[in-house]
């Protein structure tokens, strides 16, 4: 549990549309360092793009502790989780029924590398509160990257949105 220091709203750092507020500080740090060395070496420091912050492990351990089910909203989790907040928005562009072009904002990452920055943040995150393996989120992280070669720029916008239902709807049926 994180002591608390501040509180925040979990809308601020995991879901739009969570306003729980949770107790958020900097006190387990210790504890989720040493995790972070058991996987990747003694010496391991996370770079700053794949820290989380305080507000976002805190979120993971309230998560963890309460034993609910652990999903982020890449929309306003990320790295640099202050700037990141204000809500990332990717383009989805298509035809409406008489074929003229459409373009439309929806809450998310504009592109596969900002995905990839989201979701190594995540995995710092997971890895330090001791919720899932290296080895899987990897795994997964490579199936995002490659549909996305897949289907190109042009379609990120679905692959994102089936990433999203996966992580939400179906992770914690087959976890």
């Amino acid at each position: 549990t994180c002591p608390l220091v501040r509180k925040m709203k979990l809308m601020y750092i995991t879901s739009q549309l969570d306003d729980t507020e949770i107790g958020v500080s900097n006190k387990n740090q210790v504890l989720y360092t040493a995790r972070l060395r058991v996987v990747f070496g003694e010496k391991y420091v996370p770079p700053a793009i794949r820290t989380p912050t305080d507000a976002q492990v805190c979120a993971i351990q309230y998560f963890q502790d309460n034993q609910l089910w652990i999903t982020v909203d890449f929309a306003v989790w990320g790295p640099f989780q202050g700037r990141t907040h204000k809500k990332l928005k990717l383009v989805k562009e298509g035809f409406d029924l008489e074929g003229n072009r459409t373009r439309e904002e929806l809450p998310g990452p504009p592109d596969v590398e900002t995905w990839g920055l989201c979701y190594d943040v995540k995995e710092t995150a997971f890895l330090s509160v001791n919720v899932s393996e290296l080895g899987t989120m990897q795994e997964y992280k490579s199936k995002i990257f490659k549909y996305a070669r897949e289907f190109g720029p042009e379609l990120w916008w679905l692959v994102y949105q089936c990433d999203v239902r996966f992580r939400d709807e179906h992770m914690q049926r087959i976890s």
